[in-house]
């Protein structure tokens, strides 16, 4: 095998060192909004914060995939190499096609969110006390009320405002403006995780760049070492 063959082998295992380290960051990202949310376990489990536990997953996956290209650059076996760069194209193209869709239909994606969460704020007054206990948790720790505001809690759901609600909970009477949260816990939960999902796009662009250079590598250097089988 030529000079040639031995950088781009040596640039293939970098780049999916590379791609690895970026999995794992994907996952440290990922836990740390699971985390911070922990206290909403049983939104989590109804669908409508998934977006962090699908994102978890993805990491892991990309993690491996990092793991076992490094080792099929160095095995330099092309069967594998080759098998590499189709996985990797076909992750590829899903992500992109999943960032088309999300930044083509941005409302889209909100009125999906909303609309999940509204069913489960419907759900308050019920007999799931996990599930009231997760509500009453992201009000107060958020400090909003509601899906859009206040004012769900009359006109959409047909009960009286919480006193998770409340701004000062032994002062407090839920029907007084003033005394509540005016915010709505979709615009808080957005807000509180701001800064992790620009950190998520940024690693994202960072990832689909390094992938189409290794596709690319591993493309080539499978095609040479078939040459000399």
């Amino acid at each position: 095998m030529g000079f040639c063959s031995c950088v781009n082998k040596l640039f293939l295992v970098v780049l999916n060192f590379i791609i690895f380290a970026v999995g794992v960051g994907v996952v440290a990202l990922a836990s740390i909004v699971i985390h911070r949310s922990s206290e909403y376990g049983e939104l989590f489990l109804d669908g409508i914060l998934t977006l962090p536990i699908w994102t978890l997953i993805v990491g892991i996956v990309i993690t491996l995939l990092g793991f076992f290209g490094c080792c099929g650059a160095m095995r330099e076996n092309s069967c594998m190499l080759y098998t590499y760069a189709v996985i990797v194209t076909i992750l590829f193209l899903c992500e992109v096609v999943l960032g088309i869709l999300v930044a083509i239909y941005p409302q889209k994606a909100a009125e999906h969110i909303m609309e999940g969460m509204d069913e489960a704020f419907k759900k308050y007054g019920g007999e799931d006390q996990s599930l009231k206990r997760a509500i009453d948790n992201i009000q107060h720790d958020l400090r909003c009320c509601g899906v859009e505001g206040p004012n769900d809690w009359q006109k959409d759901y047909a009960q009286p405002i919480p006193r998770s609600c409340c701004k000062d909970d032994s002062t407090c009477n839920p029907n007084t403006a003033g005394d509540i949260f005016e915010q709505g816990c979709y615009n808080a939960i957005v807000d509180s995780l701001k800064g992790v999902t620009v950190a998520l796009g940024v690693t994202a662009i960072v990832l689909g760049i390094v992938q189409v250079i290794c596709i690319c590598i591993a493309c080539g250097l499978a095609k040479k070492k078939s040459q000399y089988v």
